[in-house]
């Protein structure tokens, strides 16, 4: 039997056979008392194929081998210089769940262009798009954080393809702030003459919180933390 464990305790068992066995181990979420006193959780169907259910804790279901376990995303965009990874990082170690950095999936070809200060175009961007959704979507956890630029609304149509449950949160600020903080910056492959382009590209997303980066990092986390739940 091979088994995948998410950091937040959900199990995914995958049998010879290609059945596939549920458990949920969050022991202290509040909810009805299921056997032997274990609290009751529930499953949205949009992530976990099987219609409406719930199960307690640690009591395993079993479900046919098409239907499969989805994530809900969290994604912290904005330009190069918003602090992405930086926020990111710390609202997934509050959360107890796994972090993503977009820029450590970059292409090395992509990479190269950006280097020598030249903009990626749609192109350059959807291999790069589409290896983060394959990353995304093999995961087991319940929750991943993901820091990605995303500026586009068709970039993040791809990069959320098959993945029904999302958040975002925004981060924003003015030109001459997303500069000073790319000066002051060391061993970064993006370089400050890039930052325009970034910029024009920006399609705000319409359902999102949008956070202005002038705020503390650790104020950002508490108000993102509020904002997912």
């Amino acid at each position: 039997m091979l088994e995948a464990v998410g950091v937040s305790g959900f199990k995914v068992q995958f049998t010879q056979d290609g059945a596939i066995g549920l458990k949920w181990w969050y022991g202290c979420e509040s909810g009805s008392a299921g056997p032997e006193g274990q609290p009751e959780k529930a499953i949205p169907s949009s992530r976990f194929d099987i219609g409406p259910a719930r199960v307690f804790a640690g009591q395993e279901i079993r479900v046919s081998p098409d239907q499969t376990f989805m994530p809900e995303v969290i994604l912290v965009m904005g330009p190069t210089g918003s602090g992405k990874s930086t926020v990111g990082a710390a609202l997934a170690a509050r959360l107890g769940v796994p972090f993503l950095d977009a820029d450590d999936y970059c292409p090395a070809e992509a990479r190269v262009k950006m280097t020598a200060s030249i903009q990626l175009t749609d192109e350059d961007r959807l291999p790069w798009l589409e290896t983060l959704n394959r990353e995304l979507r093999r995961r087991a956890e319940p929750r991943i954080v993901l820091s990605c630029s995303a500026q586009k609304e068709v970039y993040r149509q791809r990069l959320f393809e098959g993945l029904p449950e999302r958040r975002i949160i925004h981060l924003c600020g003015s030109a001459d702030l997303l500069r000073r903080r790319m000066e002051g910056r060391r061993g970064h492959f993006m370089p400050v003459s890039l930052l325009a382009g970034q910029i024009a590209l920006m399609e705000a997303p319409a359902d999102c919180l949008s956070i202005h980066i002038g705020h503390p990092p650790a104020a950002i986390v508490e108000a993102a933390i509020a904002y997912c739940g």
